[in-house]
Parts: C-alpha cells; structure tokens; sequence
C-alpha cells in the first residue's frame, strides 16, 4: 500500500516546547518532494502556530483549532467549519475574570482552575457549547468541532436538529485532541511518535512494511 498523505499534530509531535527541530523539518521536506501531501493538524490558533513555526508553508492543509478552521497555505485562504465564539460567551469568560483566555476564530481556551467558571458562564447562556478537558486545561467548542476525520454527507441528506440544553456538555474521550497548558500560554500535544516511526513514514517508499506507518 502506497501512502500518500502524512497528516500529524504540531505540540510534542513535531515540535518540542514550540520548536521544530532542524531535523524534522528536513524530514518534512523530503516526504513533500516524494510527491505525498503533508496536513497539519493542531488545537493551536493559526496566528500563533505561524508566529512560532515558519515551516508551516511545507504543508498542504493546516487544521487549526482542533478542527475549526482550515487554513492553506499556499494561497492563504482559510475556511471556518464552525461558528465564531459568540460575542456574549466571550464578554461573559472575561466579565468571570477567566485568564488567560484564548479567543480564536471558533474555540475559546483557559486552564482548569477556571472551570467552574467556565461551566457557570456557559449554563447561565444556555449554551450548546462542548466543553473538553485535558489535563489541566480545557477548550470551549461548537458541537461537533474535533480533529477525527468525518465522512462526507449526502447533499440530499436530512441535517440533524439540536435543541438547546441548560448546561455545558462535557467531553473526556481519549479520541479527542489533547490540549495543555501553562499560566501563560496555552499549548496543545498529542502522543509522541518514536523516532524510528517518524523516520518511517517520512522515508518509506510504495511498500510500507512497519505496522508504525
């Protein structure tokens, strides 16, 4: 089986502490000149990861905040795949003196000693917001907002209603991206491949033969 696209996460995947090494954005390169596309997929806003990754031109797509937006770099168009934080859910977070708060194009993000907080913000609006947890940090997210890859819907096909709850719902499944951390700024990561699988599915050619890739 040939593999033609390379999709990974930024934070303690590529990048350690921020910083991709010298050696895995060569490695980058060369998956990239053996025709395969290269998809990053992070929890990160896009105007922070391009402030801390200039390589990120090496990539065909970027999802960006954990699956809201998607972002090409070649022509630098971008596209919402869900809605804006409302304007009342975030003049709420900073009225609460929730800090530090990430506002991006679709997700807002804190750290966990503001969940209660949080959890009263989005009760007292009523909101249909997800809430999810990892580690000491959470994000706030439009239903159905993640990284997992979905199958495209039938143009004929019925969307489904979603009536509003009273409370936040709360997501802890291991599936989902998961997002740390600090006092002063939110990073998120994922497991961290061997050396040995990176080098794997950056250098294999049409016949893959290590489970890793």
């Amino acid at each position: 089986m040939r593999f033609r696209v390379l999709a990974c996460d930024f934070d303690n995947t590529l990048a350690a502490r921020g910083v991709a090494a010298e050696s895995v954005v060569d490695a980058l390169r060369r998956v990239s000149a053996s025709g395969r596309s290269l998809i990053l997929v992070t929890g990160r806003v896009l105007e922070e990861l391009v402030d801390v990754f200039a390589d990120v031109d090496l990539f065909d797509r970027v999802v960006a905040e954990n699956g809201g937006l998607l972002y090409r770099p070649a022509t630098g168009e971008q596209r919402l795949l869900g809605p804006p934080p409302p304007s009342e859910l975030v003049a709420a977070l900073r009225a609460a003196a929730v800090h530090p708060l990430i506002v991006g194009r679709v997700l807002c993000g804190t750290i966990d000693e503001y969940e209660a907080e949080v959890i009263d913000v989005l009760r007292r609006l009523r909101s249909d917001h997800v809430l999810i947890y990892n580690k000491d940090s959470i994000m706030v997210l439009p239903p159905g907002i993640d990284k997992a890859p979905r199958p495209r819907r039938s143009p004929s096909a019925t969307p489904k209603t979603t009536s509003t709850c009273s409370g936040p719902r709360v997501s802890e499944s291991p599936s989902r991206t998961r997002w740390t951390a600090s006092r002063r700024a939110p990073a998120w990561s994922s497991t961290v491949p061997t050396a040995r699988e990176f080098r794997c599915c950056a250098t294999r050619s049409s016949r893959a033969t290590s489970p890793a890739c």
